[in-house]
């Protein structure tokens, strides 16, 4: 600059604004490019979509954080797995399993089981 020039001074807050209008998806695809951009940022999609109820049941097992014990003996019995089929669409329990038996493909048939039969 020479002597004549005059100084140009800009806030931090401008820098901030015009900042914030920079697209963030862009600025990494110029650093790290097109993969690594879709990965990080690019909108995912919304998933399974259903339209009705019953279209699609999934389950899942939990580890119950209660530990039981024997009401007569006082011997602690362990914590039971609960197996639970919760319809995708209404986000209802439709069928349960509880046992202290791991999770395990006769579980699953229980809860289904459960879930099927008159309630």
């Amino acid at each position: 600059m020479g002597a004549n020039s005059k100084a140009l001074s800009i806030s931090r807050e401008t820098v901030r604004q015009i900042a914030l209008t920079v697209d963030r998806y862009q600025v990494m695809r110029a650093r790290h490019g097109k993969q690594v951009a879709n990965a990080k940022r690019k909108p995912r999609a919304a998933g399974v979509v259903t339209t009705r109820p019953l279209e699609r049941v999934e389950l899942d097992h939990f580890l119950c954080d209660v530990h039981l014990v024997c009401g007569k003996t006082g011997a602690a019995l362990g914590r039971p797995w609960l197996t639970l089929a919760v319809d995708h669409y209404s986000g209802m329990v439709v069928g349960y399993h509880l046992s202290f038996a791991t999770p395990s493909a006769a579980s699953v048939l229980a809860a289904l089981r459960h879930a099927i039969l008159p309630k």
